[in-house]
């Protein structure tokens, strides 16, 4: 469905890369209040970035691609309708912003944090239990040991039962499912 520009909301398409790009300040402010800590100053913003590794191979193109100065890439997606294979499609992201980053010799050293990061207009799971669901490689024999690889999976859901966000969040996502803005950051 086609909208005018005047019909356009943040949760659409171009107007949330636009939103992100155009707006550096709000853009880190988003991923502090996602990643519930400091972010580095964001260098770079790009919105609908590509990366097709080959010719004839399948690439992606994320909403908003960003870079900090603390050596960390973030992928934003704005997920309207809900798909299949979502985390198969996180993993792909996350895999390309990998083969993006070295070339052929470059130590693994090189290799940048990075965050795929899709906020989403529905839930992720049936039963709709959390708006925030994040995923870190973790020792199947001991779950307290980290892979420590520095890649982490985050899907935000506007759809919940989860009572206890925090009330910065919880404005944010409301914010997204389309009501009315009720603070500064909204």
């Amino acid at each position: 469905m086609k909208k005018n520009y005047e019909e356009l909301t943040f949760h659409d398409d171009f107007m949330f890369c636009k939103v992100l790009q155009n707006n550096p300040d709000l853009c880190q402010e988003l991923l502090e209040l996602i990643l519930g800590d400091e972010v580095g100053k964001l260098l770079e913003i790009d919105r609908q970035k590509p990366i097709e590794i080959t010719a004839d191979g399948r690439g992606v193109r994320f909403d908003v691609y960003a870079k900090d100065d603390r050596s960390t890439v973030y992928d934003i997606e704005m997920q309207n309708a809900k798909q299949p294979l979502l985390a198969k499609r996180a993993r792909y992201a996350q895999s390309l912003m990998d083969l993006e980053q070295l070339e052929r010799g470059d130590s693994f050293s090189e290799l940048k944090r990075s965050y795929v990061i899709f906020i989403c207009n529905f839930n992720l799971r049936e039963d709709g239990l959390r708006h925030r669901y994040s995923f870190r490689n973790l020792c199947v024999e001991d779950p307290s040991i980290p892979l420590e690889d520095g890649t982490e999976k985050i899907f935000l859901c506007t759809e919940s039962s989860e009572p206890n966000i925090s009330p910065r969040m919880k404005s944010f996502l409301s914010y997204v499912a389309g009501n009315s803005p009720v603070d500064d950051f909204t």
